[in-house]
């Protein structure tokens, strides 16, 4: 269940794994694109909103010039400066789908300051195997992914799909040591640019930038405890915060299994 479909990129990757998929998209204009492009597919795309109660109509907001940014919240859809414009959409609990259509083996979750209200319509008794959210909006998700069940985490930088934070313009020597021979050699993920992205070998896929990235077992690293994962998200936004880089572009998402 790919909950914020977007472009739909995620979701053919996931066709491009051999699953079905339900594509949930809340911006009229992009659900419908979605439908074209995967019209014949294994893909059933819902085209409303993911809210805290069942409505007939609900203010969702559409940035203008990032629909990467549209959601519930004003400010959030808006957020540097930028215009977004109102619509008036259906709004439903996750619980709604989930009840619809089952629940998932993989659900991914991205739409922009309401993934909190999505844990609330899961079942700790019937979890799905795989989950990953955005952490960009505040909020303990760690620890509420960790009190429905879940026990392993990995924290990805979803610049490179990797565990690493990024290289950033005041660390001149790991950019000087990436041009050398031993920088080429150093183990994948260590250090990268922000701006680098991601080629699957074992899928054959090439992940475009403001992807999800691979899911799963796939995912880059070894699984951590709720603790380590805690503590590895603080480091990463201290390490933004040393560099003087604005938090909003600390974009990590969260995997969990059970």
């Amino acid at each position: 269940m790919d909950v914020g479909g977007h472009n739909g990129d995620d979701t053919a990757f996931y066709l491009h794994r051999g699953y079905r998929v339900v594509t949930v998209e809340a911006n009229p204009v992009l659900a419908e694109r979605l439908r074209v492009r995967f019209a014949g597919q294994p893909v059933c795309v819902e085209n409303v909103c993911i809210g805290p109660s069942e409505s007939k109509s609900v203010e969702f907001w559409v940035n203008r010039h990032n629909d990467t940014w549209s959601a519930f919240d004003r400010d959030i859809a808006a957020r540097e400066g930028t215009e977004a414009y109102m619509v008036e959409l259906p709004s439903t609990k996750l619980r709604t789908l989930l009840n619809r259509y089952g629940v998932p083996e993989y659900l991914k979750i991205d739409i922009e300051g309401m993934d909190q209200e999505c844990l609330k319509s899961l079942d700790p008794g019937n979890l799905p195997k795989y989950i990953s959210l955005e952490l960009s909006h505040g909020g303990d998700i760690i620890g509420e992914l960790g009190a429905l069940g879940y026990a392993r985490f990995k924290i990805i930088n979803q610049g490179t799909f990797t565990t690493s934070t990024p290289i950033f313009q005041n660390q001149v020597g790991w950019r000087l040591l990436r041009k050398t021979r031993i920088g080429r050699l150093l183990p994948n993920g260590l250090k990268y640019d922000f701006d680098t992205f991601h080629q699957d070998r074992k899928w054959n896929w090439t992940f475009n930038e403001g992807t999800s990235g691979p899911f799963g077992e796939d995912t880059f690293g070894p699984w951590l405890t709720i603790s380590q994962a805690k503590q590895r998200y603080e480091r990463n936004k201290n390490a933004f915060m040393r560099a003087g880089v604005p938090l909003e572009h600390c974009w990590y998402d969260v995997h969990a299994a059970r």
